[in-house]
């Protein structure tokens, strides 16, 4: 069964779950292309974004791999990929990117793990985080605000679009041709250019 896509299945949680204790890190969202080189390596790979207009570039480290997406040059998503993925290490990572915000406690839903960390007035943007699993590999994905924003923003215009193509095959009785490059494919976790394993999270 194919995982709904991230902004729907957060939708579909009550509010309610949205509030938690403070977890204050430094944060790694909103960092540039030349700062997650430094703190990850060179890119590994330039792959295709889930946001469409996106720079998305793979890194490893630790046998951990590492995907950011890059909207004016400021990283607005990151996936971390690993296999046998911890809890102290998901924990860890959470913290990482929290900012001066507070995550909220965990609510699970269609079997993922969810967490939002957002503060009334603050001047940093909200993020949202969630975790799911490929047999041993673990997932965490981690965005800001701005990401969920312009892909609600996305997903609306695609169904406008689908409907709209819908309808008129009924009228001439054609098949809706499918768009090319569609948003939401899922990486392959075993890619043999950016394969994961088990290893640390030291300097992450």
């Amino acid at each position: 069964m194919r995982p709904l896509p991230f902004f729907l299945s957060f939708a579909a949680l009550p509010a309610a779950v949205f509030f938690g204790s403070a977890i204050p890190a430094h944060a790694r969202l909103g960092e540039n292309p030349e700062q997650c080189a430094h703190r990850y390596g060179n890119a590994v790979a330039e792959t295709a974004a889930l946001l469409p207009g996106a720079k998305s570039r793979t890194f490893v480290k630790n046998n951990v791999r590492v995907r950011v997406e890059f909207l004016h040059d400021r990283a607005i998503f990151i996936s971390f990929t690993k296999r046998t993925l911890k809890s102290d290490e998901r924990q860890s990572l959470l913290m990482l990117n929290s900012g001066n915000l507070r995550w909220s406690t965990q609510a699970e839903f269609l079997g993922r793990r969810f967490w939002v960390a957002r503060e009334a007035g603050a001047p940093e943007e909200a993020r949202q985080a969630t975790e799911y699993f490929f047999g041993d590999v673990g997932v965490l994905e981690i965005v800001g605000q701005s990401w969920m924003d312009l892909m609600k923003a996305r997903q609306t215009t695609m169904l406008a679009e689908a409907l709209t193509s819908t309808g008129e095959a009924a009228e001439t009785g054609k098949e809706p041709v499918p768009a090319e490059g569609e948003a939401g494919k899922v990486s392959d976790p075993d890619n043999p250019d950016t394969r994961v394993g088990s290893g640390t999270l030291e300097g992450f």
